[in-house]
């Protein structure tokens, strides 16, 4: 399943369309958010007062995924 957003925004972390655009990897003419800024976002979301499960596996996956990367 695919989620989109204009806006970041969840409790006290918030990243505007304008900062999301600006620090996009683009993939075949499409911007994606930035890696670095999805796993801050997902890390944030581990310590919200009911994570999800799926948070935190999806950090362990990028953090496999930038390990091997480097």
């Amino acid at each position: 399943d695919a989620e989109y957003y204009v806006d970041f925004s969840v409790g006290e972390y918030f990243l505007n369309s304008y900062q999301l655009i600006q620090d996009a990897h683009v993939v075949e003419g499409i911007p994606f958010m930035s890696i670095h800024q999805l796993l801050a976002f997902k890390r944030f979301l581990c310590h919200v007062e009911d994570p999800r499960e799926k948070d935190f596996r999806d950090v362990e996956a990028i953090e496999r995924y930038l390990n091997e990367k480097a």
